[in-house]
């Protein structure tokens, strides 16, 4: 009899087991900021890869609006979260870095997601723990591509460069690329589009929305055609300065970063001063994440990277801003690196620092 019980309760366990393994490959929750899924940026683009995946995957989404932005905000959701059940946290942006890298400690047995970035503690260390899987992408490809389209649509001229900081891997994963593609259309298309040293500019500490109008003007006064922005907020700054420019009769450009800012920059009568985005696609990403981790085909540990080999980095499918010869070029240009017979180097390089040419 004794026996008995123990077998029966030997199979109870391993059936309890068993659910909770699946419950928590097949559970799934975005982490969004105050504006939810609905911020037309990267929580959207995270939550519809999750519903893409949804529709051929054996998985169980929600998503968990935090009321702000601070830690401890962050992590009030995350532990709402936990107490249902759900061991699969998605983040959308480096913006989420630092409640990534605290969720990944609180909480071992759950998989951290952070989308576009690694989790950082707050003195900026990285850190990847056994359960983080950080999802990053190759934006030397996608600034490549950029760079290609911007060269001939433009021609002629000189372009800026301007982010947030520095020390921001993604933004001079961003540079390189740009900075290649301007070469690439040079080299096949005959363009002369440059951008030089004193038009590489980084906004630093402090507000930067500001500090990115402001920057944005030093470069459009120098005579630049169009700044290639990179960062939320400098990009922000960029774009109010260059739509005020834009409806005083100027004819200055933007280039935008991460996702596709063209409605960002509308001003008269629904014109943008958007040519181009250099995208990451999170809706893409967003999707095959769920669906591996879902099939049990990814583990955690390390961060897994996205190209244009998967679609995951490049121009948006709409292009208002550019001219088709433009468009065509860059496709054709990205498609010699999924081919494999263009190489994007992730390290940008030293420009010329000769001066801006009125």
């Amino acid at each position: 009899m004794v026996k008995k019980r123990i077998a029966i309760l030997a199979a109870a366990c391993a059936l309890l087991l068993t659910l909770s393994g699946c419950s928590s490959a097949a559970k799934l929750a975005v982490v969004t900021g105050p504006q939810g899924v609905d911020d037309g940026a990267v929580a959207q683009a995270v939550w519809q890869g999750l519903v893409k995946a949804e529709q051929d995957s054996k998985l169980k989404k929600t998503y968990a609006r935090a009321t702000g932005m601070s830690q401890e905000e962050v992590m009030t959701v995350v532990d709402a979260l936990y107490e249902k059940g759900y061991r699969v946290v998605l983040f959308p942006g480096v913006s989420f870095a630092q409640a990534a890298a605290y969720a990944q400690e609180k909480y071992q047995d759950m998989t951290v997601c952070l989308m576009g970035g690694q989790p950082q503690k707050q003195d900026g260390t990285v850190s990847v723990q056994a359960n983080s899987l950080p999802v990053v992408f190759a934006e030397q490809q996608a600034g490549f591509a950029a760079g290609v389209a911007a060269a001939v649509q433009l021609n002629q001229g000189t372009v800026g460069f301007l982010a947030d900081l520095e020390n921001n891997p993604s933004a001079q994963r961003y540079l390189a690329g740009f900075q290649q593609g301007l070469e690439y259309a040079a080299q096949n298309q005959g363009t002369q589009v440059s951008l030089l040293q004193d038009c590489i500019l980084y906004a630093g500490a402090g507000d930067q929305v500001i500090r990115g109008q402001d920057l944005a003007a030093q470069l459009y006064d120098k005579g630049c055609k169009a700044v290639f922005c990179v960062g939320d907020e400098v990009s922000v700054g960029t774009l109010t300065e260059a739509k005020a420019r834009a409806a005083l009769g100027e004819n200055v450009w933007v280039v935008g970063a991460d996702y596709d800012r063209y409605a960002q920059g509308t001003y008269n009568e629904g014109k943008s001063v958007v040519l181009t985005n250099a995208i990451k696609n999170y809706e893409t990403a967003a999707a095959l994440v769920a669906r591996d981790l879902a099939a049990g085909k990814l583990t955690a540990g390390a961060a897994v990277s996205y190209s244009a080999a998967q679609d995951c980095v490049g121009l948006p499918a709409e292009n208002p801003g550019l001219s088709q010869a433009a468009v065509s070029a860059a496709q054709a240009a990205l498609d010699a690196v999924k081919s494999g017979a263009v190489t994007v180097s992730e390290e940008a390089k030293a420009p010329s620092p000769a001066e801006v040419e009125d």
